[in-house]
């Protein structure tokens, strides 16, 4: 029997489960398991019941123990909503970036912290001017109301780096106008409804659109203890119930 291919882990080199059924198993060899190619089998589909299971069982390559210092009902948000948006962080940002984060809800309110603690001048953006306050707790520097972000006037070339965490379709060329040379506009909701992104090319030429999902555990850009207690505060990093 051939050898296995081997996989990026975060500690060490590992098989590829799906080596022996599948030709070329490229998700999982490039250490994209939440993709492989032979479909997603997450605690969440195919009968799963994920965290409302009383109990699972699951390769350790993909648990992971807990600090006791953190309690688990804020590190099951952390192990779903907190690895979808630090891992773009992780791919694309670099210190000192000015970063915006449309929406302050579920993923928002975790993007603001993570690159607030990463070293982002972050500006947090909803459509409620409510949540200002709230998003500078978090550590953003600045709170923008979502419709001067999409004024081509008022955030023009603003941003390196985008994370569109909200749910509704947004004017996808009103956010590249608010990138920077060179600038990345990351998507990460998923409005309902067939909801197209509607992308012009010129904008392109100067920046970049990119996706983002749920990262696998030995991604690089997915490290699962991003240690959100770096920035001091009230949150260090905690999900908040009400966001």
């Amino acid at each position: 029997m051939p050898p296995l291919p081997l996989v990026r882990g975060l500690l060490a080199l590992r098989p590829c489960p799906h080596a022996l059924t599948t030709p070329s198993p490229r998700s999982c060899v490039r250490g994209n398991e939440n993709v492989c190619d032979e479909g997603y089998t997450g605690l969440i589909v195919r009968g799963g019941r994920g965290g409302f299971a009383d109990f699972v069982r699951v390769p350790a390559d993909f648990a992971y123990r807990l600090p006791d210092a953190l309690d688990s009902v804020h590190a099951a948000p952390l192990l779903c909503a907190g690895v979808t948006v630090y891992a773009p962080l992780a791919r694309h940002m670099r210190a000192a970036d000015r970063i915006a984060v449309v929406g302050v809800g579920g993923l928002g309110h975790l993007a603001v912290q993570f690159a607030a603690a990463m070293g982002g001048i972050v500006t947090a953006v909803d459509i409620d001017d409510s949540k200002a306050d709230e998003a500078r707790g978090f550590g953003a520097a600045a709170f923008l109301p979502l419709q001067r972000l999409m004024m081509s006037d008022a955030s023009a070339s603003a941003f390196d780096l985008i994370l569109n965490t909200a749910s509704v379709s947004l004017d996808t060329p009103a956010l590249l106008r608010a990138l920077a040379n060179g600038g990345t506009l990351v998507q990460i909701g998923m409005p309902g409804g067939g909801a197209e992104l509607k992308v012009p090319l010129l904008p392109l030429v100067g920046g970049a659109c990119a996706g983002a999902t749920c990262a696998a555990p030995s991604s690089p850009h997915a490290d699962p203890h991003p240690r959100p207690e770096a920035r001091g505060g009230q949150h260090r990093g905690q999900p908040c119930g009400d966001a």
